[in-house]
């Protein structure tokens, strides 16, 4: 159905969409369609589901890679420093830990 439970005009086909928000309905725009376009229109209703292919390069990752993976060099730099902060203070922890026990 449409949107708001509206019953959705035109286009037929189990979906029952009427098009874009802001268009004409699906009825009218294949009425000023052009012999071919209305061809491929009822190709693409009668034809068989197929699976669907992406291209990687156009998508613009490796297969399993997220492109998220990728952290800006701000970021990792700080993330080093607050790493070597931690590690130096925790040093400093166990240096102090060691000489109270010492003393």
């Amino acid at each position: 159905g449409g949107a708001g439970g509206a019953p959705a005009t035109g286009g037929g086909g189990p979906s029952g969409g009427a098009g874009a928000i802001g268009s004409a309905p699906a009825t009218d725009q294949l009425q000023q369609a052009t012999p071919a376009e209305r061809r491929a229109v009822e190709k693409a209703r009668t034809a068989a589901p197929r699976a669907v292919s992406l291209d990687a390069a156009k998508i613009g990752t490796a297969p399993g890679v997220s492109q998220s993976a990728r952290l800006p060099t701000p970021l990792v730099l700080m993330l080093a420093l607050l790493l070597a902060g931690t590690l130096v203070v925790a040093g400093l922890r166990v240096r102090h830990l060691v000489n109270a026990r010492r003393a």
